[in-house]
């Protein structure tokens, strides 16, 4: 009798630990999945010709389209090198100045996709920061 209880328990407990496993397995796919979005979004944001040129018209229409088609973006932007927002798919009002933020400091020396979870207290949610820095070809941020 103690046999088939510690047999019985030890296959739920690996049954258990197998199902958890598959659920992390799936989570980072899926994380990885929308990184890889993230990472092509804001790539052809940076390149895109009207941005470039300081359309903040065209920013801001480009932004929200794209946060349509990506539904589990929580907003897109782009901040100028002063920190400023200069667009954003869900405008945020008034002007929004990132300059101070020890995000915007890192992602000026990042020369890559720069991923940081933001503090809950921001949004009362779980976010993920999705940073994406732009350089021209002499490696000057633009």
């Amino acid at each position: 009798m103690t046999y088939a209880t510690w047999h019985a328990w030890r296959e739920n407990r690996d049954r258990n630990l197998n199902e958890v496993r598959e659920e992390a397995t799936d989570a980072a796919k899926r994380l990885s999945t929308s990184i890889d979005e993230a990472r092509r979004v804001l790539h052809r944001l940076s390149h895109d010709s009207a941005i470039i040129a300081g359309d903040v018209a065209a920013c801001e229409r480009l932004t929200a389209d794209y946060q349509q088609l990506h539904p589990s973006f929580r907003n897109i932007g782009l901040v100028g090198l002063d920190g400023k927002l200069r667009c954003s798919a869900k405008p945020l009002g008034g002007v929004a100045d990132f300059s101070s933020y020890p995000l915007f400091r890192e992602a000026m020396n990042a020369r890559s996709l720069l991923l940081r979870e933001l503090p809950r207290e921001l949004s009362g949610k779980s976010i993920l920061a999705c940073v994406y820095p732009v350089r021209e070809i002499g490696r000057a941020h633009v």
